[in-house]
């Protein structure tokens, strides 16, 4: 529902060599011990490292007529060169940081052996590496709210043991692990979430042969939007909780990706719960109306530099697209107060 501005994200750049170091080293390591395990045991074993001089050789030869990443121009490889090179940081970020869609034709077309993809990509690992973890990457990554829902927080903590950053947060892997293993530990496949959406509600579902909206690169924004609906006047004099809320989808080329995100996970059934809340902001938008809210900025000049933190006082809540992710609830208080007809200018 919200997207994930990479850009905005103080410790994007360190986060992406962090990451990158971590995968190097996982490599070079499964490979030395797997290389061992084939030299030091029986013909069965040597048979396994003729597999793995296989693999090794797929990996370093993989090729592809031109490759763009999407994301800032962070990767880019044309004319054929190779994508994957061991010792190669460059060719690294591909699979570390790269465009999801590169790395699954690079795995496509290299037919990696799955033991080799079982003991590199392996999430478990990673989660309980005392270096580099999910901790760490969560905390630096600094998301508060679900993306995928925009109702929970998904907040950091100071942990009893030396103080470590711990989080409240899932990581999500939005092609999942079972389909895609070797995207287990690419960064744009992980999005911080909360358990209801992860754990309870998007589960293992196939989000590459059923579209949904990839917090990464899309959002509802203004494409899908709250609204209420009663049967009586009474609910818009704030009298009422007698109203249902809904999400209105609107044509466009994402309108499929929301439709399938609001079903997975059921957004519509969730924010249903939400009407003691839309009352009150029915409430105050009786109140504080456009001429009470220019009052308060003129009344308090010292207090607020803009219209927008009065807002943010009266409702609680940010209003700006840019600022949506700061807390729950976000979106649907801006678009209710956009359907009740308040002036954020």
């Amino acid at each position: 529902m919200i997207k994930i501005d990479v850009g905005k994200i103080n410790n994007w750049n360190k986060i992406k060599i962090n990451h990158c170091e971590y995968f190097r080293n996982i490599v070079q390591k499964e490979l030395s011990n797997l290389y061992i395990m084939g030299s030091t045991y029986s013909k069965k074993r040597n048979e396994t490292k003729k597999s793995l001089e296989k693999v090794y050789y797929q990996l370093n030869n993989v090729e592809r007529s031109e490759i763009e990443s999407d994301f800032g121009g962070v990767f880019s490889i044309k004319n054929g060169k190779s994508i994957f090179t061991i010792n190669n940081d460059e060719k690294i970020q591909c699979i570390t940081s790269g465009d999801l869609e590169d790395v699954i034709y690079i795995f496509n077309k290299s037919s990696i052996n799955k033991t080799l993809v079982d003991r590199i990509f392996n999430y478990k690992k990673f989660c309980n590496n005392k270096g580099w973890n999910r901790h760490k990457l969560l905390s630096m990554l600094e998301i508060k709210v679900c993306p995928y829902c925009n109702r929970q927080y998904i907040t950091s903590y100071e942990g009893r043991e030396n103080n470590e950053k711990k989080t409240t947060a899932d990581l999500d892997h939005f092609y999942s692990q079972s389909e895609y293993p070797y995207l287990a530990l690419s960064l744009y496949n992980f999005i911080p979430s909360c358990q209801i959406c992860n754990s309870r509600f998007k589960l293992n579902e196939n989000f590459r042969s059923v579209p949904h909206i990839y917090p990464y690169k899309e959002e509802f924004k203004d494409n899908a939007k709250f609204k209420i609906r009663g049967t009586s006047i009474e609910y818009l004099l704030g009298n009422s909780s007698d109203f249902d809320i809904y999400i209105d989808i609107k044509d466009s080329e994402l309108k499929e990706k929301i439709k399938n995100s609001i079903i997975t996970f059921h957004l519509n059934e969730v924010y249903k719960t939400h009407t003691d809340y839309v009352q009150e902001i029915i409430k105050k938008a009786i109140i504080y109306n456009d001429s009470r809210i220019n009052e308060i900025m003129f009344d308090f000049p010292k207090l607020f530099s803009s219209k927008d933190e009065v807002f943010r006082m009266i409702f609680g809540n940010y209003i700006n697209n840019a600022d949506l992710g700061k807390r729950p609830l976000s979106k649907l208080t801006k678009d209710i107060c956009e359907e009740l007809g308040l002036n954020f200018k």
